[in-house]
């Protein structure tokens, strides 16, 4: 899916080092595209593995409300 947000490989390569989260969601805040290679190498999960999932699951418990109130403005 990297081809989705730019048409060049070297600005894909970009966004596999950021450590940042780069992160597009559908209307009902599930993930449609996430990279953030730092997951496989840290945790071991590839950010494909959150695709289609909530993104308050990424979130601590008590932060989830906060987040989930500011998405739906």
């Amino acid at each position: 899916p990297t081809d989705r947000i730019a048409g060049s490989s070297r600005a894909n390569e970009l966004l596999d080092e950021l450590v940042d989260i780069v992160v597009e969601l559908e209307s009902d805040g599930r993930i449609a595209y996430m990279v953030a290679q730092w997951l496989l190498r840290v945790f071991g999960r590839a950010p494909q593995d959150f695709v289609g999932r909530s993104f308050l699951e990424l979130l601590a418990p008590e932060d989830r409300d906060r987040a989930l109130a500011q998405y739906r403005k």
